[in-house]
């Protein structure tokens, strides 16, 4: 729900204006916990009944919203804007103890738009509290116009990326797909058309392969169907399968997985190719 908050809340805003942005291309940056995020790539999505503004580089930034249309927002519990932000496997989402705070829309049109934020994120919602100050967000194009206008917004991503699934008996056919890697690790992150999210992460290198366990340490699987609202739902998360790694180069990761949650979504042959994001 939109909200017009006081003066002081408005003065609080205008000072977190003052983080330099190249204003050359689209861009989402911020200060997260004292270091700079700066997105690779940046859409506004519509998703009927909210938008969702999802930047990304190596972590991945949702803010789900009521409107865009120019003005102030709410973010936090009990409202309709809520957001997630995860990094290195970890969950930071709008809710919890401390949590919440704004996002103005300064300007938007038919193409893209342009504001500012600022909250507080706890981890699963119980965990420890995340800064996010000085935000900004510049000629962010909406999704329809993101081909047309924005081509670069595409170059990390294949053509030949997929992952594919069957998902409780239906078939899972991914239109987003990024590979988010660290020396340690390796996160998988898929939306279809749906929103229907798979989550896959696995503690290995470049250059390795393998078969991992679900039970094992440090790998992990998620599916859900709407995870701004599954937030802290253990449902969501793996409790038996396996995630195959085939072939991880600087240019591709290759694999195949199956897995069943804790809720009882059995998730079947599975596969997938992805580019490596560069840094």
């Amino acid at each position: 729900m939109k909200r017009l908050l006081s003066l002081v809340l408005l003065s609080f805003l205008m000072i977190a204006c003052e983080s330099n942005v190249d204003s050359g291309s689209p861009v989402v940056q911020a200060e997260i916990d004292g270091s700079l995020f700066r997105s690779k790539a940046q859409i506004v999505k519509d998703n009927e009944d909210n938008f969702v503004l999802r930047a990304s580089n190596v972590d991945v930034l949702n803010i789900r919203l009521s409107d865009v249309s120019p003005g102030i927002y709410e973010i936090g519990p009990n409202t309709d804007n809520q957001v997630t932000f995860r990094r290195d496997g970890d969950l930071f989402v709008s809710n919890g103890p401390g949590t919440g705070g704004v996002l103005e829309i300064e300007r938007a049109d038919s193409l893209s738009m342009w504001g500012n934020f600022n909250f507080n994120l706890r981890l699963n919602g119980s965990g420890r509290l995340l800064n996010v100050n000085k935000g900004v967000f510049f000629d962010v194009p909406f999704e329809i116009f993101e081909e047309i206008e924005f081509p670069e917004v595409e170059e990390n991503v294949s053509e030949n990326n997929f992952l594919d699934a069957t998902v409780a008996g239906e078939n899972y056919e991914a239109i987003s797909v990024v590979a988010n890697t660290s020396a340690q690790s390796v996160e998988i992150e898929a939306f279809d058309a749906n929103n229907n999210l798979i989550v896959l992460l696995v503690p290995i290198g470049l250059g390795e392969t393998g078969s991992f366990s679900i039970e094992e340490e440090g790998v992990d699987a998620i599916f859900s169907d709407n995870i701004l609202e599954d937030v802290g739902n253990p449902n969501i998360n793996a409790n038996q399968g396996e995630i195959n790694i085939t072939t991880y180069t600087d240019e591709a990761i290759i694999g195949t997985f199956s897995f069943t949650t804790a809720g009882e979504t059995e998730v079947t042959e599975g596969e997938f190719e992805v580019t490596v994001f560069e840094e």
